[in-house]
C-alpha cells in the first residue's frame, strides 16, 4: 500500500513546501528547485532542513551567488556566524567575477 504524502504546511503562509518534491524527484540535477525549496522552508523556520536544501544546491552548482546568499541567511539564524560569514564571502567573490 502506498504511503499517503501529506504537505508540509504553515497556516499563516498557506505555503506547502512538498510541492517542490515532484520536480526534484523528476529531476534531481534542478538546482534552482532546491533554493526555492531552502527559501520556502527558511520562512517557516525549518532551518535544518534548509541548510540542506542550500547545501544540495551549491553542491549542484557551486558558481552561483544566489545560493550562497541563501546558505549564510539560514546559517546567521542557525547562529553559525563563522559559517555565515564564509558563505555571504564566497557570494561576494562569485558575483564579483560575473
Amino acid at each position: 500500500m502506498e504511503e499517503e504524502h501529506r504537505p508540509a504546511r504553515d497556516e499563516t503562509l498557506g505555503y506547502e513546501t512538498t510541492r517542490f518534491d515532484p520536480v526534484i524527484c523528476a529531476d534531481p540535477e534542478q538546482a534552482h528547485v532546491y533554493l526555492r525549496q531552502g527559501n520556502a522552508l527558511g520562512t517557516l523556520d525549518r532551518d535544518e532542513e534548509a541548510l540542506a536544501a542550500y547545501e544540495e544546491a551549491i553542491h549542484l552548482v557551486p558558481q552561483d551567488a544566489d545560493y550562497s546568499i541563501g546558505l549564510g541567511e539560514v546559517l546567521e539564524k542557525l547562529k553559525l556566524h563563522k559559517a555565515a560569514t564564509e558563505a555571504y564571502e564566497k557570494a561576494a567573490r562569485l558575483e564579483k567575477d560575473t
